[in-house]
């Protein structure tokens, strides 16, 4: 029987509290408060080694740093043709992507050609990669970078977890909201969530893709030596009658230049040079003639 009344009691303070559940403010105000006391226990849960991505084989509370490594090489080679076959064959091994790859060559037959290419490797393969590559040719310049992203991922996967539980939460309060109003307010908040648990989950995704795979920056170019002896007698003629056309054309344009400045210019030199005529002329004429010498008898 005591247990039929506490039964009761209990189903009543439950009805009691459905009554007078609070509107969507108060409702959402709950939901807030509660997500952010659990923040600071999904912080711990995350820091004790329940990120996947930083725990230890042993689940000490101490994980490996989380390190987005960079690389950029450059190569000269004998061949780019023949380097870059040989570097796709080299990724493929290496279980990798091309993400990029362009190939150019110098003006000129037999021209030396160059290539840069774009790669993706398994961070836990990228020295083997970069020595690989090195064997390819002579080594210009060579550069790592490492970036610690660790403390991102542990905040971000802590702001997931919250806005999962507060998922939770708000799906509760739909079950027992009665008014249309507030199941709206609640569908809102709802959706609202959904959308940052999305753009959280797509941040976490990325940041484990980039930890998981280094990207390398590669030049290719064939020695300019190597390019200029390949040249070959009709190449270096119609190399030396461009610039001779050139030439002539910059010179007759030259001239054309100076001859409109002249022409646009011609009055005022006109006017200068019948100036200096007249002033000339009138000198001649202000000089006083010397007389004739007398002419000797004989």
């Amino acid at each position: 029987m005591g247990r039929v009344v506490a039964v009761a009691v209990i189903g009543a303070a439950l009805l009691v509290g459905c009554g007078a559940a609070p509107q969507g403010k108060s409702s959402m105000s709950a939901i807030r408060g509660d997500a952010a006391s659990n923040a600071p226990m999904v912080q711990s849960e995350v820091m004790s080694g329940e990120f996947d991505a930083g725990a230890s084989e042993a689940g000490a509370a101490a994980f490996t740093p989380q390190l987005i490594r960079r690389a950029q090489i450059s190569l000269e080679v004998d061949d780019a043709t023949a380097s870059v076959k040989a570097i796709q064959t080299l990724v493929r091994q290496q279980q990798g992507n091309i993400l990029q790859l362009r190939e150019k060559t110098l003006p000129g037959d037999g021209s030396p050609r160059r290539a840069s290419l774009e790669l993706r490797v398994p961070q836990d393969r990228l020295d083997a990669t970069l020595e690989e590559l090195s064997n390819l040719g002579l080594v210009e310049n060579r550069s790592i970078t490492a970036e610690d992203v660790s403390s991102q991922m542990v905040d971000t996967s802590a702001r997931l977890r919250n806005l999962r539980k507060q998922e939770e939460m708000v799906l509760g309060i739909m079950e027992r909201s009665g008014e249309i109003s507030e199941v709206l307010e609640v569908s809102n908040q709802l959706a609202t969530v959904r959308q940052s648990i999305e753009q959280l989950d797509a941040q976490l995704q990325l940041l484990k893709t980039q930890v998981a795979y280094s990207t390398i920056s590669l030049e290719l170019a064939e020695p300019l030596a190597a390019g200029a002896s390949r040249r070959s007698l009709g190449s270096e003629m119609k190399s030396a009658w461009n610039g001779a056309s050139n030439s002539v054309g910059a010179f007759s344009r030259g001239w054309l230049v100076v001859g409109l400045w002249l022409l646009a210019y011609s009055p005022y030199l006109g006017a200068i040079a019948a100036m200096i005529y007249v002033v000339r002329r009138s000198r001649r004429r202000s000089v006083p003639t010397p007389p004739p010498s007398p002419t000797p008898t004989s």
